[in-house]
């Protein structure tokens, strides 16, 4: 019986790949989870810690080797239900390029609606609203290829909005983008978030993390401490001994700490720091 207050259930998730010469590699481990409608969760983890191949699953990309996946009341070991899982979440990857398959922006913006076979009308209602939403309506002519980084990340995000999904998933999404290019994404998430949206981000830059409802910390493949950023990021240790950096502004009010100059080192933001320099 699914709780219906939760949009993702995942319960006792492992996950196997067959490597060279049969050796079996676990990718997941008992992996349990749930995610509630509108939460903006982060999900951090060093390389080889399990992190995109627990993206996978949230679309029926992969499929468990044990355990259930299951998606606003769908099981993702029933076939017959993929295609319906497939529409309520819609997967950003990390390399733009890769997801562009138009030569124009609407164009691109409008072939997964297309594909849901809905009327022209609505398809062009809905590009024009995603295009809206990430701030890329002026580009509507453009050339995909013409644009920066954060421009065509924006474009894909905006593909995945006209479909309408309940769930959007970023797997380092912002990886391969400047500092501006991730800001301009970030934006978007937060008008997503705004807008009620699911959101679930896969990454390894800190100062995103802090703006997450909730963040995950895999290592190995399974889940090694959950909470709120500040509940996290305060065990530092634990972060360092798993070859994790914490955010910015935690190692600087560190820093001033061990100089005398403030008293704690409770520290995520920006704000937090002013705080304690300027009570």
């Amino acid at each position: 019986m699914t709780n219906p207050a939760l949009l993702i259930e995942i319960k006792d998730l492992s996950h196997v790949f067959q490597g060279q010469e049969h050796q079996e590699i676990k990718a997941l481990s008992a992996v349990n989870l749930t995610v509630k409608a509108g939460e903006f969760l982060v999900i951090l983890g060093a390389n080889g810690s399990g992190k995109s191949t627990l993206a996978k699953h949230l679309n029926a990309l992969l499929l468990p080797t044990e355990g259930n996946v299951i998606i606003d009341g769908l099981n993702t070991d029933d076939e017959k239900v993929l295609w319906d899982i497939r529409q309520r979440v819609g997967m950003v990857f990390q390399n733009p390029d890769n997801q562009i398959v138009a030569t124009i922006v609407e164009d691109d913006v409008a072939f997964g609606p297309e594909n849901l076979g809905l009327p022209p009308a609505i398809i062009k209602e809905r590009v024009e609203e995603a295009l809206f939403m990430v701030d890329m309506l002026e580009y509507r002519q453009h050339a995909p290829h013409l644009l920066s980084g954060g421009q065509k990340q924006r474009v894909a995000i905006a593909g995945i909005v006209a479909m309408r999904p309940k769930i959007i998933v970023l797997d380092e999404a912002t990886a391969m983008l400047d500092p501006k290019g991730r800001q301009e994404v970030m934006s978007v998430i937060d008008k997503l978030k705004q807008e009620g949206m699911t959101v679930i981000l896969i990454t390894h830059h800190m100062s995103e993390a802090t703006l997450a409802d909730r963040v995950v910390l895999l290592d190995q493949g399974k889940i090694k401490a959950q909470g709120t950023p500040r509940e996290v990021f305060a065990q530092r240790e634990m972060m360092r001994d798993l070859g994790l950096d914490i955010p910015p502004m935690s190692q600087l009010a560190e820093m001033l700490k061990e100089a005398g100059i403030i008293e704690s080192d409770d520290v995520l933001d920006v704000e937090d720091l002013v705080k304690l320099l300027c009570p």
